[in-house]
């Protein structure tokens, strides 16, 4: 800082302990809001990868519950397929005179079977259902 008297310049002299000590707390008061800026950018960045991760999370969920459907839906369709064999068998025995009683047990332990594969689909569809209104509810509130 330069002060002008009687026609020539002179130089103020300040204390450099002042200065010094001005200069830090600009610097500090700089950090401080720089690193008030980097919290928000890194907690922004974090819920990003965090949703990100919930969502891989519950689409693999999806994809094995998916898979152990499919795996229900074909025991389903064996099932029957034995049902219909075991049910022609029967109708031979009969109409051969022959005892279709143990048929008969195989065709009510088949049926008890498509009963609870039955049950166990309806739950996992079940499920599946009420995984996707969580995602759809989750990433609308994560939209607002």
């Amino acid at each position: 800082m330069i002060r002008r008297w009687r026609g020539g310049a002179k130089r103020q002299h300040v204390n450099g302990k002042r200065r010094r000590g001005s200069q830090s707390d600009a610097l500090s008061s700089i950090l401080d809001r720089v690193n008030v800026l980097l919290d928000l950018d890194t907690s922004d960045n974090n819920k990003a990868p965090e949703n990100t991760w919930i969502q891989q999370k519950l689409y693999l969920q999806e994809q094995r519950a998916a898979q152990n459907l499919s795996t229900l839906y074909a025991m389903l369709d064996r099932n029957v397929v034995t049902t219909q064999q075991l049910l022609e068998q029967r109708w031979e025995y009969i109409a051969q005179g022959l005892d279709a009683a143990e048929l008969g047990q195989a065709l009510q332990a088949q049926q008890s079977k498509k009963t609870m594969l039955e049950n166990q689909i309806g739950a996992l569809e079940l499920q599946i259902l009420n995984g996707r209104r969580k995602v759809i509810v989750s990433s609308e509130l994560s939209v607002d």
